[in-house]
Parts: structure tokens; sequence; C-alpha cells
């Protein structure tokens, strides 16, 4: 079965997700950069977990957008 690509409906619905994601990645982020500057135990650990989840993101997005399955 050939690639179609996506439908507006599910382009708008990822959309939505990513701004969503990122209202709460971007403090998030920056509290990581803060404990781990502030030198608070455990926080690279929090700091990877994030790295990991925006790296998988990423990747999705850009399997999507190549076409590929």
């Amino acid at each position: 079965m050939p690639y179609t690509g996506w439908s507006l409906e599910q382009r708008t619905v990822v959309r939505r997700y990513a701004r969503f994601a990122a209202a709460f990645a971007v403090p998030g982020i920056m509290l990581c950069v803060f404990l781990v500057a502030s030198e608070s135990t455990g926080t690279w650990g929090v700091l990877a977990i994030v790295v990991c989840a925006l790296a998988v993101a990423y990747g999705f997005v850009r399997k999507g957008k190549s076409g590929r399955r």
C-alpha cells in the first residue's frame, strides 16, 4: 500500500500535542539545568530521561516527514 501522507486532522492533532509537550518540556529542561548547576543529587538522571524522550520524539517526527513507515 503506498504512503498517502497524513490527513489535515492528523496534522492538527500532532501540532496540538507538540505545542502541549513543548509547553512542559521547556520549563522542565530549565529546571533540570538549574538543579544540575546547583549540584542537586539525582538531577542528571532526570535530565537524561528528558533528553531521551526529546530524541525519540524528534526521530518520530523526522520519520513521519520523510514518508517512511
